[in-house]
């Protein structure tokens, strides 16, 4: 009983061991971190690294050029990154709306593209994360930038850092400025993968101003794509829309790079078939999970806390980056506990659930599956409990911030 206690508790993890823990601990991230920049950077203007970011910024020149539709033409894009299709290259699979973010990647040379993408992603993540007061901003940024789902993030030049700063900014202004938080899920709506937990959530808590404003936002957001970029742009992308899946399920993206529940459950050896019916499963359940734990409505940081620590389970397409939105139910839970006291367990299944996306990465190296759905079913059920036992405690203070 003693040992368990010990768990259970941790109170040996002060905040002065977790900084001492923390910085042995972050220590190979910063290393990889490291790594991945100076690649980019000291490559030079001739030898452009092959990184995701890749299909940002070829996508960018060719619109600047005047054809926007080309970022969805094979031959053309590819052409863009310097590659062929049969060679292997970067594909775009975001809607017009998301070009209309990438445009000013073009502007500049690529290695300067890249480092304005991450910088201002990763400012505007630890922003939005510190507004949250889980901890000072600078340990905030530390633990922002060191994640290893953050480190992926930056080593692919991705957009994982922007998509949980959005995430955030809808808890910040979901109580108070439903407009806002309407326009922030409508950028959102570029990456729908990971929304699949807004609209039920939305819905359980009653938000139906925000669920009409968040329809007309999207719907004013494809207007300007569509004035901005044309019509010729929007055909492209609803042609090229099966090619996502296609390359994942040729195999063309290895299996291992996803860490979702049927990717981990295929890596394992479980038939395709099977693997998808216990992810329509676990989609289900949370989903059910969510309306049940958001229908008190215990406060928007809450509220997108659940859906965000929910979107790694319910989508089939989730990356070993995409785990960064994780650090958002974190920080949630940091704060509510620093205010209203740590709940048992809850202590160790934070720390657990920060490493926990690197752990993933060395059974990927060593094993070739990933164990993403561990970190994300952790954190959705850290998320679960802290609002089923503190509910009403959150929603006041989400109320007196």
């Amino acid at each position: 009983m003693a040992v368990v206690r010990w768990f259970r508790e941790a109170c040996w993890l002060t905040a002065g061991r977790a900084w001492l823990y923390g910085g042995i601990l972050l220590t190979v991230p910063a290393i990889y971190l490291s790594a991945a920049l100076v690649r980019v950077v000291g490559a030079g203007a001739d030898a452009e690294p092959s990184l995701d970011f890749m299909a940002f910024h070829a996508a960018s020149s060719l619109a600047l050029g005047g054809d926007p539709a080309a970022a969805w033409d094979r031959l053309r894009h590819a052409a863009a990154q310097g590659l062929s299709p049969e060679q292997g290259y970067f594909p775009f699979l975001y809607p017009p709306p998301f070009l209309l973010l990438c445009l000013p990647l073009g502007l500049l040379p690529y290695a300067w593209s890249y480092l304005l993408w991450i910088v201002v992603t990763a400012v505007a993540c630890i922003l939005a994360l510190t507004a949250y007061r889980p901890a000072p901003w600078p340990v905030v940024a530390v633990l922002c930038v060191l994640a290893p789902a953050s480190v992926q993030n930056v080593a692919n030049g991705q957009n994982a850092f922007l998509t949980t700063a959005l995430f955030a900014l809808v808890g910040l202004l979901l109580d108070r400025r439903p407009g806002g938080a309407a326009a922030a899920l409508a950028v959102l709506a570029c990456k729908p993968q990971l929304g699949l937990a807004v609209l039920p959530g939305l819905a359980a808590a009653r938000r139906w101003r925000v669920i009409l404003l968040g329809g007309l936002a999207v719907s004013i957001l494809v207007g300007i794509s569509w004035l901005v970029l044309g019509a010729e742009a929007w055909m492209a992308f609803f042609a090229t829309m099966g090619t996502g899946p296609d390359a994942l399920h040729s195999g063309q993206v290895p299996l291992w790079q996803m860490q979702s529940v049927q990717a981990t459950l295929r890596g394992l050896g479980m038939p395709r078939v099977a693997a998808y019916v216990v992810q329509i499963c676990a989609t289900a359940a949370a989903t059910v999970a969510i309306v049940v734990a958001l229908r008190p409505r215990p406060g928007g940081r809450a509220e997108v806390a659940a859906m965000a620590a929910a979107a790694p389970l319910m989508t089939p397409y989730v990356f070993g980056y995409d785990l960064t939105l994780l650090l958002l139910p974190l920080a949630w839970i940091l704060a509510e506990a620093r205010r209203d006291g740590f709940l048992p367990w809850e202590k160790l299944g934070l720390a657990l659930a920060y490493v926990l996306p690197g752990v993933s990465i060395g059974f990927v190296l060593f094993a070739g599956v990933g164990i993403g759905p561990v970190a994300a079913l952790l954190v959705f059920g850290l998320v679960m409990r802290r609002i089923r036992v503190c509910g009403g405690a959150a929603r006041l203070g989400a109320d007196r911030v």
